[in-house]
């Protein structure tokens, strides 16, 4: 019995003096496969909208305006899909969202309504929010601009991993809508959205006294 006692301990100690004398693993960093510090040329500009680096640290977007265009720059990487989209200025910042894989950039901003909107909406007998409400939400993907949204709600720009698929949610008239691709969820008391790593996409919402939640299933191309 003694022998199998000191067998087990012996085991234990050589273990614990294998484990003790391994090197640490060096950490991962993401500037693993950078230098300590990189440079990337601003073209000649009138202006400059948006500038923010990505939570990752390895991202810089830059938003400019050159004549009656606007252009996005990530890192050394110009974004033409954006040309001659905006022929005014942003009223707010806007809001830049990158693709996990930089592939896309969508754009989100608000814009102030005309006196001819805001009288239509009067005419309409709209709601007094809706025809008070001064400013507008849109949301660029592409050449694509969707909106104007409700201005008291920021819509949330989420891309799937690929860059393949993209979503958000908007305010209408004071009801909550998804928008997945080309395709319109709703109207909801309150909505919500995600892609997983898998790209699978899912809407959460509020209808009829129920939180709900549904998967979408995703279609090719959007």
């Amino acid at each position: 019995m003694q022998k199998y006692i000191y067998l087990i301990l012996t085991s234990a100690v050589c273990c614990l003096l294998l484990s003790c004398g391994k090197p640490a693993q060096p950490k991962v960093s993401m500037w693993d496969n950078y230098a300590d510090s990189v440079r990337y040329r601003i073209p000649e500009n009138d202006s400059l909208g948006y500038f923010s680096l990505s939570p990752e640290g390895n991202r810089i977007c830059v938003l400019f305006k050159k004549g009656s265009q606007w252009h996005v720059i990530i890192n050394d990487r110009q974004y033409d899909t954006f040309k001659a989209t905006f022929n005014d200025s942003f009223d707010q910042k806007p809001r830049v969202t990158v693709s996990p894989g930089g592939q896309r950039v969508g754009l989100s901003f608000i814009r102030t309504k005309s006196w001819q909107t805001r009288s239509e909406l009067q005419r309409r007998n709209s709601s007094p929010a809706a025809s008070a409400d001064t400013n507008q939400w849109y949301v660029q993907i592409d050449l694509n601009i969707f909106g104007g949204y409700d201005g008291d709600f920021a819509p949330n720009i989420i891309f799937s991993k690929s860059g393949s698929t993209f979503g958000f949610v908007y305010k209408k008239d004071g009801k909550y809508y998804v928008q997945v691709g080309d395709t319109t969820f709703g109207p909801y008391l309150r909505a919500d959205l995600a892609i997983n790593e898998n790209e699978e996409i899912y809407i959460a919402y509020i209808k009829e006294g129920y939180a709900s939640i549904e998967r979408v299933e995703q279609l090719p191309g959007r």
